[in-house]
């Protein structure tokens, strides 16, 4: 039977822009959901080109360049919940009042994580090089692409972050521990997971090769306030992106979506503005593994 993803995956492997991620090159320099913090498994289930944009380095705009985001679905794993503290005015502070409370990862229902847009590079000391190479542990079924990792299983360390209202979202640690094999720390041995992945968690965009169904797959759910007038779509998003692209002018997803109803209306400051994507310092792939407070249960013997 075939599935979506299988689907998603032919219609990349006919691309002729495909990046290998293995010819490199050398040379110059969710919503209501607790904020848990540890060691979680997770399935890659995002490859999302967005075009070329500029990235912000201090106060130096780096000239645009391509850029790649990865989507994980959260399956399993255990970790803490801190009980930080909330000042008057609502806002999460510093303090943190009493011990960690364990609470795992998964709650029978996947959710994803977004790390930030990563730069589409195939020098050999790149961030995205270092990550694919590491993502890339299965020598029985090397990959070449970015696509061909949908679908399979690892381990990340999840923290909390404060954002600048004052509240709590998850972050993966990509600088310093990055996307590991899902081995266990304590058997040696590889997880197991069975958790099933609904169609619609999964998106493959490929710049050079777009298609309806690949468009799709990255677009937002359409939401209306109480006059039922169209919102915004979120500027994080990869349909955000990719139409904020400094490349967008002139592409083959320009003249792909030409004909259309029109277009989604973009929140008034997507630009053209430098992304928050940093590429410096790059993480070590073999990082030693940290162990959460709570460890992930040992898979089953094989």
């Amino acid at each position: 039977m075939t599935t979506f993803l299988d689907q998603l995956k032919q219609q990349a492997a006919q691309s002729a822009t495909l990046v290998d991620m293995t010819d490199t090159t050398s040379g110059g320099g969710g919503s209501g959901r607790p904020v848990v913090e540890g060691i979680a498994l997770v399935r890659l289930v995002g490859y999302q080109e967005i075009g070329k944009h500029s990235a912000k380095f201090g106060n130096e705009i780096k000239d645009p360049v391509s850029n790649f985001k990865l989507v994980f679905a959260v399956v399993g794993g255990n970790g803490v919940v801190q009980n930080y503290v909330k000042g008057a005015d609502g806002k999460i502070t510093d303090e943190i009042d009493g011990d960690p409370v364990p609470t795992p990862f998964y709650n029978g229902t996947p959710y994803t994580l977004t790390p930030f847009p990563l730069e589409l590079k195939t020098h050999e000391k790149s961030r995205a090089v270092k990550l694919f190479n590491q993502m890339n542990w299965d020598k029985a079924n090397p990959a070449k692409h970015w696509y061909e990792l949908l679908g399979r299983l690892f381990k990340v360390k999840v923290y909390a972050k404060k954002t600048s209202r004052g509240g709590l979202v998850q972050e993966i640690d990509l600088k310093t521990y990055g996307v590991q094999k899902p081995i266990s720390e304590e058997t040696m041995q590889l997880y197991s997971n069975t958790v099933e992945i609904p169609d619609e968690l999964y998106s493959l965009f490929l710049w050079d090769n777009p298609t309806k169904e690949s468009w799709a797959s990255i677009k937002e759910k359409r939401r209306t306030d109480e006059n039922g007038k169209e919102q915004p779509i979120n500027e994080y998003s990869a349909e955000a992106q990719c139409l904020s692209a400094t490349n967008y002018q002139g592409s083959k997803l320009q003249a792909m979506l030409e004909g259309t109803d029109g277009l989604p209306t973009l929140v008034a400051d997507v630009t053209n503005e430098a992304m928050p994507v940093d590429d410096e310092p790059p993480f070590t792939p073999d990082a030693p593994s940290v162990i959460p407070t709570i460890d992930i249960p040992a898979p089953p013997a094989l």
